[in-house]
């Protein structure tokens, strides 16, 4: 339970830190905010890595099987968070990112630990997320792709994940997987994330189908 609670509590502190730079955007010049955003968005890049790396020895460290898998899930999200700042400071607009470049970097990880999975994404050409729309994304796509590998395909012959993200009249982002899916969903740690996440983070909406297959779709 406690690693539940740090898992939470470690998750509102970074989101809360990165919606403090969406204030800098608005008070600062603009070639001043640039310059600062970068930088500061370098710093916090670096701090998360050093954060990965204390948790991967910590880890490395205990003989629970399932403390091992809340650290593991935990580095995980927190390299979601890592790489959009890393994505950050490449961009060519302050405080957004670039999500056809962002999802392609996000998925990458998991395609080269899992070859037997067929990953793919879309998206609208040069669609930009901020920070504060991004970051509780950023945290529901790990949730929902974690879960596929971890569960989805044990009995699918040719497994794949497909990520879509459109804007229209808002965005809509749809998640499908081509596993059995598992009728009714279990609430679980990442559910309520997700659940968590996408209402009172994002404001939106989102349905699950998982009778068949897993479709997550999901409207801000």
């Amino acid at each position: 339970m406690y690693m539940i609670e740090f898992t939470l509590l470690f998750e509102a502190s970074v989101f809360s830190f990165a919606l403090s730079y969406k204030h800098k955007v608005t008070v600062l010049s603009l070639k001043q905010n640039e310059l600062l955003f970068k930088e500061l968005s370098h710093r916090v890049q670096n701090n998360l890595q050093s954060i990965i790396s204390i948790l991967s020895l910590q880890k490395n460290r205990v003989k629970e099987i399932e403390v091992k898998e809340y650290l593991q899930e935990t580095i995980s999200r927190i390299r979601a968070i890592s790489l959009m700042h890393e994505t950050l400071q490449n961009s060519k607009q302050v405080g957004e990112v670039n999500m056809q470049e962002y999802l392609s970097a996000l998925i990458k990880p998991y395609r080269d630990l899992n070859k037997e999975i067929s990953f793919s994404f879309s998206c609208d050409d040069n669609l930009l997320l901020g920070i504060e729309k991004l970051t509780p994304l950023a945290l529901i796509i790990n949730e929902l792709i974690t879960n596929s590998v971890k569960h989805a395909f044990s009995n699918t012959e040719h497994p794949s994940v497909t990520l879509k993200l459109y804007s229209s009249d808002g965005y809509e982002f749809i998640y499908e997987d081509s596993g059995e899916g598992y009728g009714e969903p279990k609430e679980s740690l990442g559910s309520l994330l997700i659940q968590n996440l996408s209402n009172s983070q994002l404001k939106g909406k989102y349905h699950i189908d998982s009778k068949e297959k897993y479709i997550f779709s999901l409207k801000f």
